[in-house]
């Protein structure tokens, strides 16, 4: 089932996907692929050996072992096993043995660069980002020896999620534009195009694409899948000889017994920030309203809101007529009361402005009438300075974009969760909205 709602931006509207608060069992089988890249089998490239690599491997076995179980299969290439060509030959084998149900992670610990795109000609800047692996070398004959490029990832994840499994892809890594380095005990986990010898060309016929890795157009009965990486593209992946620092603050996450993928970004989040060099925030993207690894029982979030008392905020609710869902079209704002169930059309802008008399944070979930769940807000939550009003704008579908059925009538709910800082909810606001009568 498609979501009921997108998110709007200034520039378009993202249509979501909504996974549901269903239990399943944490038996399902597991699999998994740890790539960590330590060394490089070429002497030009050996003074960029990642230091932590193999403690990034180390953490990971033993993070593994503790949510997926001792019995799971996972893989582990290290150090000169790493090469393109074994990497290649277990993502077959894992897309080979993909089977409804399963569950499979994948994680890479490695070096990142920017090639001149040479798949689909589908990156915005005509440029493919890729992960070195332990075969790597410098370029010739129109590519990059050892050197996994983003699009035949992302074709092995597609392939597993098309036979039924559920997919959770962390990547240590950065493709950034320059060769920094960050001294004796720390560096940047890139490594130029210059370096590589890569030619300084883009491709003119690039098409923009939203997301590398997430895909709306995924068939029926397909695994859901979410990713995580050390920051967006072109920040910096910081490395040490104690392993990436990404990977020190996600290990312990996954320990942490998260209750979905968005309190396991929070958490690596946290143990990130406690870091002498932070770095840049991890980007997640996918199902991440989903229980964590896809399995277990999620929080019943209606039933908390319903037990909080109501946030000490102002909240301005206001919809608009957008009509084919185009934001940009929209007509004439019509205030709104938010007591009050409120009947709205399919294409709907809705508009809130959130304001606070001291400074927190809003965690914005919508939950359709099927249970089904989407985080509105950012990760992190929405924050009120206390000061002036914060937005947060929704379009409101009834009928599912691509096929035309509609959803089942029923009410849907806002929820908006207010707190402090980085502690659990202490108020909430439910907005209830009518859905097919």
């Amino acid at each position: 089932m498609a979501a009921r709602l997108s998110l709007c931006s200034l520039a378009a509207i993202i249509v979501l996907a909504a996974h549901g608060a269903r239990a399943e069992e944490a038996s399902r089988p597991v699999a998994g692929l740890i790539v960590a890249v330590s060394e490089f089998t070429d002497p030009a490239l050996a003074p960029y050996a990642l230091a932590g690599a193999r403690a990034d491997a180390v953490a990971m076995r033993g993070a593994f072992r503790g949510f997926v179980g001792a019995e799971a299969q996972t893989v582990g290439l290290e150090g000169a096993a790493a090469t393109l060509a074994r990497v290649r030959e277990e993502l077959t084998r894992l897309t080979n043995s993909a089977m409804p149900g399963q569950r499979i992670v994948l994680y890479f610990s490695a070096h990142g660069s920017r090639i001149p795109d040479t798949g689909p000609r589908d990156e915005a800047d005509g440029e493919d980002e890729v992960l070195l692996l332990a075969d790597a070398g410098e370029w010739r004959d129109g590519a990059l020896p050892g050197a996994l490029v983003d699009d035949e990832l992302a074709a092995a994840v597609r392939a597993m999620r098309e036979r039924g499994a559920d997919v959770f892809l962390a990547i240590d890594s950065c493709a950034s534009g320059g060769a920094m380095r960050g001294g004796e005990h720390m560096a940047v986990r890139n490594l130029s195009p210059t370096v590589l010898g890569v030619p300084n060309r883009t491709l003119r016929s690039a098409q923009r694409r939203d997301a590398a890795w997430v895909e709306d157009d995924m068939p029926a009965g397909s695994g859901r899948l979410v990713t995580l990486a050390a920051g967006p593209t072109g920040d910096a992946a910081w490395d040490t000889p104690e392993g990436g620092l990404f990977t020190r603050s996600l290990a312990p996450a996954l320990a942490a017994s998260p209750a979905d993928f968005v309190e396991l970004v929070r958490e690596q989040r946290r143990q990130q920030a406690r870091s002498a060099l932070p770095g840049p925030a991890s980007e997640a993207g996918g199902a991440i309203e989903s229980a964590f690894f896809f399995a277990g029982e999620l929080p019943d979030l209606v039933a908390s809101a319903r037990a909080m008392a109501l946030p000490e905020w102002s909240l301005d609710l206001h919809s608009a007529a957008a009509p084919g869902c185009d934001i940009e079209s929209a007509g004439p704002p019509q205030l709104r009361d938010p007591a009050q169930r409120l009947p709205l059309d399919h294409c709907d802008a809705v508009m809130l402005a959130l304001a606070a008399t001291e400074p927190g944070f809003v965690d914005a979930w919508y939950v359709d009438s099927a249970g089904l769940r989407t985080l509105l807000s950012p990760i992190g939550g929405l924050y009120l300075d206390g000061r002036s009003p914060a937005h947060l704008d929704f379009t409101f579908v009834n009928h599912d974009p691509a096929t035309g059925a509609s959803y089942p009538a029923g009410t849907d709910r806002l929820l908006l969760f207010w707190r402090k800082g980085d502690t659990a909810a202490e108020r909430a606001a439910i907005i209830e909205f009518a859905v097919g009568d």
